[in-house]
C-alpha cells in the first residue's frame, strides 16, 4: 500500500490514542456508574457499544466506528507516556473537558476488499491521489461537524494517526474547542450529532448519533500510584 504522508510533531501526543484503545478493545465491561480503579476496565468501558460512547455504521463498503474519548482516558494517556504526573490527573481531566475529543476508525467492511481501494477510489491520477493523501492526513476537519445544543461546530485540529495498521484501518481524532463557545456543552437530555460529510472516499453523509447523558455520566477513574 502507498504510505500516507507523516503527521507533524505537534500531533505525537495523540498516537497513544489508538495503540493503548486496540490492545484493550476485548476487556469485559464495566459497570455504569461510580469508581473505576483500573485503566484496563475504564477503557473496557469505553469500548462497550452499550454504554453509548461508540457508534458504528457501514456505508459505500466501509465500517465506520466514532468514539467519544473520554477526559480521563486522554489525562491517564498524558500519564502512560511519561508527560504528567499522578498528581495532575485532575487538573488534566479539567483540560480535556473543555476540548472534547471523538476518534473515526475507518476499516473495509468486508476484509476480501483492501482498505486502499475504498479510500482512493475516486483518484483517476496521480495528483488526485496526493490531494486524498493530503486531505485525510491535514484536512478531514473540513467534512466534520458536531451538533449540540442546536449549534453545529467545526473542529479546531484533526489528524491522522499513524499505526502500524494503515493498511487495514485508519485512525482520526478531532478535537473541539468549547472555550471557543461559550453555549457548547453537553446538556442533559440533548442528542449529540457527530457528522461526516459526503467525500471522496463517502458517497453521502454519515450521521452518528450520541446521547449526552452518555457522554456526562462517567464513571470516576480513581488511579493510586
Amino acid at each position: 500500500m502507498k504510505q500516507l504522508l507523516p503527521i507533524p510533531p505537534t500531533f505525537f501526543r495523540f498516537l497513544f490514542l489508538y495503540v493503548a484503545g486496540a490492545m484493550l478493545w476485548c476487556l469485559p465491561g464495566c459497570r455504569r456508574a461510580g469508581t473505576i480503579t483500573s485503566v484496563a476496565d475504564y477503557v473496557a468501558y469505553c469500548n462497550d457499544p452499550a454504554n453509548g460512547l461508540v457508534q458504528v455504521q457501514e456505508q459505500d463498503g466501509l465500517k465506520l466506528t466514532v468514539k467519544y474519548l473520554p477526559p480521563a482516558y486522554l489525562a491517564y494517556l498524558e500519564l502512560y507516556k511519561g508527560s504528567a504526573s499522578f498528581g495532575a490527573l485532575d487538573s488534566l481531566s479539567a483540560q480535556y473537558r473543555q476540548s472534547p475529543t471523538f476518534q473515526l476508525i475507518i476499516e473495509s467492511a468486508d476484509a476480501a476488499v483492501p482498505l486502499e481501494e475504498l479510500i482512493f477510489r475516486e483518484a483517476a491520477t496521480p495528483t488526485d491521489f496526493t490531494q486524498h493523501q493530503t486531505t485525510l492526513t491535514y484536512g478531514m476537519e473540513e467534512y466534520v461537524r458536531l451538533a449540540v445544543g442546536g449549534k453545529k461546530i467545526a473542529p479546531v485540529l484533526s489528524t491522522l494517526e499513524s499505526t502500524v495498521e494503515n493498511d487495514r484501518k485508519l485512525s482520526l481524532l478531532f478535537v473541539f474547542n468549547s472555550d471557543n463557545d461559550p453555549a457548547f456543552s453537553f446538556n442533559k437530555g440533548e442528542p449529540v450529532n457527530f457528522s461526516l460529510a459526503r467525500n471522496f472516499f463517502l458517497g453521502s453523509n454519515a450521521l452518528f448519533a450520541f446521547q449526552a447523558d452518555d457522554l456526562n455520566q462517567l464513571p470516576s477513574l480513581h488511579l493510586t500510584e
